[in-house]
C-alpha cells in the first residue's frame, strides 16, 4: 500500500478500500517504525492521492512521529526541489489545522526544535501564501516563544548565501533556496503592514499590496 501511495496508483487503492481496506491502518517498515497513508502522501504522493485517501475516511489529524499530514508536507517544503504546495492547499481546504506546532526532529525531547508551520513554510513561497490565506499564526507573525518571524527567514537566507560561497554542498539547491526565501520575505512584509495576497488571473502569481509574487 506504500508503493501505491508512492506511484500515485489511485486506482489500485480504491480498489483496496473497496475490498475492505482501511485507509487509517498503520503500515510498518523494516525497522518497525509505522507509517499511515496519509501522511505518506503528504510527503511520497501527490494531491490527487490525498484528495483519494480523504474521502476515503483518511483522518486529517492523525500523527506520525508527532506530527499530521499537513506539518509533514510543510516540512517536506524545506527541500527547494519539492513543492508541496498543492498537496498543503488540499488538506487545509480539508479542515486541517494551521496553527499547529511542527516537531522538527522526531527524536528530540518534547519542547525542543519545535516550531510553527510558517517557519518551515518560508522556504516555499507557495506554501507560505496557503497558510497565510488560512490565516496561520495571524496577524502576530511570531514564531513560538515570541521571536520574529520575518528574523527567521532573515537569518535562514544568510545562512543559504553563506553555504552557497562555502563551495560545499549543493550550491544550484541553496541558491533556489535563497530565492525563495528571498519571496517569502517580501510576502510576509507585506502582509505585516496589513497587505492582502489574492491570486492573479493566471493562477500563477500572488499580488500583495501591489507586489507581484511568483509562487
Amino acid at each position: 500500500m506504500c508503493k501505491l501511495v508512492g506511484e500515485g496508483d489511485v486506482a489500485g487503492m480504491k480498489a483496496w478500500v473497496k475490498a475492505g481496506g482501511d485507509v487509517n491502518q498503520e503500515f510498518f517498515d523494516s525497522f518497525g517504525t509505522p507509517h499511515r497513508l496519509l501522511t505518506l502522501a503528504a510527503t511520497d504522493g501527490d494531491a490527487d492521492m490525498v484528495r483519494v485517501l480523504l474521502a476515503q475516511g483518511a483522518e486529517i489529524d492523525g500523527l506520525e512521529e508527532g506530527r499530521t499530514a499537513l506539518a509533514t508536507a510543510v516540512v517536506a517544503c524545506i527541500h527547494p526541489a519539492y513543492d508541496t504546495t498543492e498537496i498543503v492547499k488540499v488538506l487545509i481546504e480539508a479542515g486541517a489545522s494551521v496553527d499547529e506546532i511542527v516537531h522538527q526532529h522526531p527524536f528530540t525531547r518534547r519542547g525542543q526544535g519545535e516550531k510553527p508551520l510558517l517557519c518551515s513554510a518560508t522556504h516555499q513561497p507557495g506554501v507560505l501564501c496557503a497558510l497565510l490565506r488560512a490565516g496561520a499564526d495571524s496577524p502576530s507573525l511570531h514564531t513560538r516563544g515570541g521571536g520574529n518571524i520575518e528574523k527567521y527567514v532573515k537569518d535562514e537566507f544568510d545562512d543559504a548565501i553563506k553555504w552557497m560561497t562555502s563551495g560545499e554542498g549543493d550550491v544550484d539547491a541553496r541558491a533556489e533556496t535563497a530565492r525563495n526565501l528571498e519571496k517569502s520575505g517580501h510576502i510576509l512584509a507585506a502582509v505585516r503592514t496589513g497587505g492582502s495576497y489574492t491570486h492573479s488571473r493566471s493562477g500563477t502569481q500572488y499580488v500583495i499590496d501591489g507586489i507581484v509574487q511568483d509562487v
